[in-house]
């Protein structure tokens, strides 16, 4: 018999149905989002295949959906050579169209029966750009491409463009004089996902400049059409940050192009997410903060779907939407018990709803909530992507796990848990259990102050933080004095991190050395049920510590993000914070994720 069967056999017994359960791991809020599908989830269908085609005649106007759905009088070009009319590649999801009296590249989603124009790609640089030639490379059903020559003041760039079969994105290559691209069209938001912490939501309402520079770490995303369809930049290698252009006046103020650039070597691919719902919007006001609101959304997919929460500072807590939750009830180290504050109800309809998390620190949310699938759960239908699949499919699993820092996203556990003393060593004691299961309780009592020291150390690991970035600020302050206002902000977070160092080990090891005699005594000599919550309380207060660290981390790195998008002076600290930031963030422990 397991001493788990044993211990919840002896609470039965005693207390009728209640049951024990020992906390040998603890749930992550962050992590509830799966959405169960129903049992019978289709078959996929097959890819759409990849293909190059020529129209025969050049247009001088863009080519309109309906065109594109019908191909009328097209050609398939599967050999290298010139093209005589317009050239299309297209794959699923996804045409990119080089007319011959176009002004850039131009990028179509759909569904192979309704296509609508979705971006513009032209080189990087000022001024305008004309298409001066295409020629086709060879291809077949799983893979097509093309090169297209650009002539501009600045001369003529040559850039390579390929699709595969089944996969609504295209490669980009710089061929011959290419710095990098520019994705042209409007859209409001921009979004910078961020698996660290908290994406950075980029509204462009928010944003007095006309130019900014924002720290892209080889993700883009602009969210397009309400809520049918989100282009995605990827890059592998970079020269600096995208640089957003942006005009108009509030209500109608746009993003109006992302430049980006290649790294030596480079490559940036961009995709088109086409499907009713595939993102939505709410705008939360003073009105609804505090309540519970049904989106205008239904769920199209299953997926993991992230929602976005925006604050009246701008920075924003992100959370994964749960599931028919039975309870959305939680427990952070931050606030203690909470609700999770985004949530899916299948009802005639997958429903999405929100009720802002005003609980934690920071909590005054105001402006647009977001949701859009960042990954995929394996009830996830084939034929659909998520932005992770993006991703992927893009850079390749294990590059795309390196630059995602897969490694350092990961939860770290050690040890068991200091709850588990608690429920469990005073029921053996209590019943006379101790010495047949004393092997198990001195691997419990050691184990228990690995954990506790694990915890303790990672406590010290933000206390250092804390005191390394203070230091690094002041240096700043003085180099920048310009920047004073933005550096003293983040000194007043940074100063809100623990200040002492954690020591929950030498208690913890005091209690330790009371118990063990107890176990193979007759008679005894301690409270050992009040001992073994003296280490869960130990426990509790590293845990509520350790939360609260990464949370006012959290906050910090939002605030660097944000400043440098609506402040451009601020790049050179709101980077390196970033990195800081995201070197003290990884690897956390499960206890400190909310």
């Amino acid at each position: 018999m397991s001493i788990l069967t044993l211990v919840n056999s002896l609470k039965s017994r005693k207390h009728g149905a209640g049951v024990l359960i020992l906390c040998t791991s603890l749930a992550v809020p962050f992590l509830p989002g799966a959405l169960a599908a129903p049992a019978d989830v289709a078959a996929p269908k097959p890819p759409e295949p990849a293909a190059l085609y020529d129209t025969g005649t050049p247009s001088a106007d863009q080519l309109g959906g309906d065109i594109i759905a019908q191909k009328a009088g097209w050609t398939k070009i599967e050999k290298a050579g010139p093209i005589k009319g317009d050239a299309v590649l297209t794959t699923a999801g996804l045409s990119v169209v080089a007319r011959s009296k176009g002004a850039g590249i131009e990028i179509h989603g759909g569904d192979g029966k309704a296509w609508k124009l979705r971006s513009t790609l032209v080189p990087s640089g000022e001024g305008d750009w004309k298409i001066d030639g295409v020629k086709a490379l060879q291809g077949d059903a799983t893979s097509a491409g093309m090169e297209v020559t650009l002539a501009g003041k600045a001369g003529k760039v040559v850039l390579g463009l390929s699709v595969e079969a089944g996969k609504p994105i295209v490669k980009t290559k710089p061929v011959s004089g290419a710095e990098g691209l520019k994705m042209v069209g409007d859209s409001r938001f921009g979004i910078l996902p961020d698996f660290f912490a908290d994406d950075m939501v980029l509204d462009a309402r928010t944003i007095p400049v006309d130019k900014t520079e924002v720290p892209g770490e080889n993700f883009f995303m602009e969210l397009l059409d309400e809520g049918s369809s989100i282009v995605t930049a990827v890059w592998d290698k970079s020269k600096r940050d995208p640089v957003l252009t942006l005009g108009g006046e509030k209500p109608a103020r746009m993003i109006k192009n992302v430049e980006l650039f290649y790294g030596e070597g480079g490559l940036i691919w961009i995709a088109v997410l086409e499907q009713k719902g595939i993102w939505a919007t709410e705008e939360i006001t003073a009105d609804n903060v505090k309540k519970r609101t049904t989106l205008n959304w239904d769920v199209p997919f299953k997926a993991k779907w992230k929602g976005n929460f925006m604050r009246v500072d701008h920075t924003v807590d992100s959370w994964e939407f749960m599931h028919n939750p039975g309870s959305r009830g939680g427990w952070s180290g931050v606030v203690g018990s909470y609700e999770h504050p985004c949530w899916v109800v299948d009802n005639n309809g997958a429903k999405g709803m929100i009720e802002p998390p005003t609980k934690f620190p920071n909590g005054n949310f105001a402006g647009p909530f977001l949701v859009y699938p960042i990954d995929r759960v394996k009830e996830t239908p084939l034929d659909k992507m998520t932005i992770t699949d993006v991703m992927r499919n893009s850079l390749g699993i294990g590059p795309c796990e390196y630059i995602m820092d897969a490694a350092g996203q990961g939860v770290a556990n050690r040890g068991i848990y200091t709850c588990s003393v608690e429920h469990t060593v005073p029921i053996l004691f209590e019943y006379g259990w101790q010495k047949d299961e004393r092997v198990y309780l001195n691997t419990m009592l050691r184990e228990v102050q690995v954990f506790v020291k694990a915890i303790q150390d990672r406590i010290n690991s933000y206390v250092d933080f804390r005191e390394q970035t203070l230091k690094y600020l002041a240096e700043q302050k003085t180099a920048h004095a310009d920047q004073a206002e933005f550096i003293g902000k983040l000194e007043e977070q940074t100063k809100r991190i623990q200040t002492n160092k954690a020591n929950g080990i030498d208690p913890v090891s005091k209690m330790v050395a009371q118990i063990k005699p107890e176990i193979m005594g007759d008679v005894r000599r301690i409270d050992v049920g009040g001992t073994a919550a003296g280490i869960a309380g130990v426990g509790l207060g590293q845990d509520n510590a350790v939360a609260q660290c990464r949370q006012k981390v959290k906050i910090l790195r939002q605030m660097a993000t944000i400043e440098m998008a609506l402040n451009p002076k601020s790049a050179d600290v709101a980077k390196e914070m970033r990195k800081r930031t995201q070197q003290i963030l990884r690897s956390p422990f499960g206890h400190e994720m909310r």
